[in-house]
Formats: structure tokens, C-alpha cells, sequence
């Protein structure tokens, strides 16, 4: 990915940013510097992708951050990685300045933003003996939930369908780890379809 970075023109970069400007709130702390690096990084992972044909990677990368029994629902959150297009509509997508706190790395430019309230889906791909794998698949809704300040990571309140208690055993029970994806709207269907053509075990908790 180095290599690509450095195989990255000025306008290609310049064209990203751009992009950003007219999309998201900027944070005033982010410098030229920290931002040309950002979409130098953002283009070279795109061509990486593009050249080797990888094509399915839109949906938003998330974990399973904190239990919340009350509400029925888990935070979900992570280190600042996803995809905007599922924020919710009536608040900005933000990119800011925070501290990384791991791998003594530079402070990362990171997207803030909460999750589109309703349907929704998460999956998670399980690693079975030799080339066995297991696709866990749960759906649900996202909350209308409130802000949370604090955190300053993409973030969002998901309900299962089969209630918390009962998506997370069977979630576990099923090898499931804490890193997911998410997709807007109810996709088991078609994860399952995929499974069947893919040879992948399937399983919905």
C-alpha cells in the first residue's frame, strides 16, 4: 500500500478532498499535511481493490462494542473505519482529528457519525478447520438512539430480531467473533443465497 501512496498524483488526491469538503464537516484541526496523506491512503487501498478484483467491499465494518440489556441492543462501534453512506440522514458525517492510542500512530483523520435508524443486518465470517467456513447472519433494527459525545468513532444502537440475549448465544454458540459487517436493510436472504453458491455454511441467530 506504501508503494500505491507514493504512485498517487497530486490531483487524484486533490480530488478526494475535494469530495470531502463538500460532503462532510472538517474538522479545523486537521492539517494539509494530515489530510493529503489520508487520501493518498483512501486511493491507493481503492486501486488495490479495484486492480484485483475485489469488488464487495461497500458494507460498513463494525464490532460488537457494549451490551446495553435495557434497550435490548448493542452499541456498535469501532476504531473509526466504515462506510458514511449508512448515516443517518437528518445528521452530518464528520471528519475529525482524534488520537489513535494504538501502534504509537500519528492521530488518524476519522469519520463520526450514527447509524441510520431501521432495518438493518450484520454478518460475520467464521474461519471452520482447513477451508471450511461459516457465515453468521443476524438481522434487526437500528435505533433512533441519542448522541453520544464521547464517542468519537462511527456508532449506533442495533436491536435483534431475536432479542439480544437470544442473537448473542446464538451468536457465540455459532463461533461468531466481535467484528462484523453491517448492511442497511434486512439481507438474510440473500447472504444465504450467497452462502449456497459459495459453499459457505450458513447460519441465522
Amino acid at each position: 500500500m506504501y508503494r500505491g501512496m507514493l504512485a498517487v498524483t497530486d490531483d487524484e488526491a486533490a480530488e478526494v478532498i475535494e469530495f470531502e469538503d463538500a460532503r462532510f464537516e472538517i474538522d479545523a484541526r486537521l492539517s494539509a499535511a494530515e489530510r493529503q496523506d489520508h487520501a493518498r491512503m483512501q486511493v491507493a487501498i481503492e486501486q488495490i481493490l479495484t486492480s484485483r478484483g475485489f469488488g464487495a467491499y461497500t458494507a460498513h465494518f463494525t464490532e460488537m462494542y457494549a451490551m446495553d440489556f435495557p434497550s435490548d441492543s448493542v452499541l456498535m462501534s469501532h476504531m473509526g473505519e466504515g462506510n458514511w453512506k449508512i448515516v443517518r440522514s437528518d445528521r452530518p458525517v464528520r471528519l475529525i482529528k482524534r488520537p489513535l492510542g494504538i501502534g504509537r500512530l500519528a492521530d488518524p483523520p476519522t469519520f463520526l457519525f450514527q447509524y441510520q435508524p431501521g432495518p438493518a443486518t450484520i454478518a460475520t465470517l467464521v474461519s471452520l478447520e482447513g477451508d471450511r467456513f461459516r457465515l453468521v447472519v443476524a438481522e434487526g433494527e437500528n435505533l433512533d438512539s441519542q448522541e453520544l459525545p464521547a464517542l468519537e468513532m462511527p456508532y449506533g444502537q442495533f436491536r435483534p430480531g431475536t432479542g439480544l440475549r437470544g442473537c448473542l448465544n446464538g451468536w457465540l454458540a455459532a463461533g461468531g467473533p466481535h467484528h462484523e459487517v453491517m448492511n442497511l436493510g434486512h439481507h438474510a436472504a440473500s447472504w444465504r443465497t450467497f452462502c449456497q453458491l459459495a459453499g459457505i455454511e450458513f447460519v441465522q441467530v
